[in-house]
């Protein structure tokens, strides 16, 4: 997940200041607290309520858990922010209006542990490799032994990410940048 701010062109230096710290986030929280986001005493209130007005995020996701394309979420606070990235069954809205899979309220997945514990042989061998192996290139060279137009295998790819287990990135010409898969699947397959 990469994000980015978006802030209003007509800002104060000083503004433009606060609103970097109020939106820096690293390692799964926010790195400055409210308190020391301005070190000038203006109302802590009213600081927040010229930042939010002046400036959101773009918060940039590698899939769809319906479509897998890349998408982005607006958000307009801290708040909404950690909703958001904290979200496991993030649908883009193309799919929220048209999937006839997508019901909203209703999770898309099991927990990991079910997912994973309900792989069939094939489907546990190539997901293991693919978070052993990490790079692209080894997995086309022991996965796909270099026959990417290996149609059982995606299949298995295809299961992979529709159970949420992994997901695949890509450039704006849908060729693969990389395989991912959330950390605590390293825990549950060693």
């Amino acid at each position: 997940m990469d994000y980015e701010i978006v802030i209003s062109s007509n800002v104060s230096e000083e503004l433009i200041n606060a609103v970097s710290r109020y939106w820096l986030f690293r390692d799964g929280h926010f790195v400055h607290n409210l308190n020391t986001i301005n070190e000038k005493t203006i109302n802590k209130k009213e600081l927040i309520n010229r930042i939010t007005k002046h400036s959101h995020g773009l918060i940039h996701f590698p899939n769809c858990k319906l479509c897998f394309s890349e998408f982005e979420i607006l958000v307009k606070d801290r708040k909404e922010f950690i909703t958001k990235v904290n979200d496991q069954e993030l649908v883009c809205n193309l799919c929220k209006s048209f999937s006839p899979k997508y019901q909203e309220g209703i999770p898309l997945h099991f927990p990991i542990e079910i997912s994973i514990n309900q792989l069939s042989e094939i489907e546990y061998k190539i997901l293991c490799g693919i978070v052993k192996l990490k790079s692209k290139r080894l997995i086309y060279r022991h996965i796909f032994n270099n026959d990417l137009e290996n149609h059982e295998i995606w299949k298995v790819i295809n299961t992979l990410q529709k159970k949420g287990l992994i997901w695949i990135e890509r450039d704006n010409s849908w060729r693969i940048k990389s395989f991912g898969f959330k950390t605590e699947i390293l825990k549950l397959i060693n």
